[in-house]
């Protein structure tokens, strides 16, 4: 079995690193990790992409992709 995991953030960026850390640290690890911006005001897009790039390698089984669609709520970031 494969899983997704689609997590949709706004102004997360206290957060957000903790939350993949998490998600991405499961005993039976996600196939991919698809995080995705609701008009963040914030730097957590960039905080995210930081951590992706830094940690990434970490886990070779997951694929992470941070997306930013100019979407302004969760339930439209997850139809992206």
């Amino acid at each position: 079995m494969q899983i997704s995991v689609i997590i949709p953030y706004h102004n997360e960026s206290l957060k957000a690193v903790k939350t993949l850390q998490l998600v991405a640290g499961q005993t039976y690890a996600p196939k991919e990790i698809v995080i995705v911006d609701s008009a963040s005001t914030d730097d957590s897009f960039q905080l995210i992409n930081k951590w992706i790039e830094e940690n990434a390698y970490h886990y070779p089984q997951i694929t992470f992709k941070n997306v930013q669609k100019g979407t302004n709520t969760p339930s439209s970031s997850k139809n992206v």
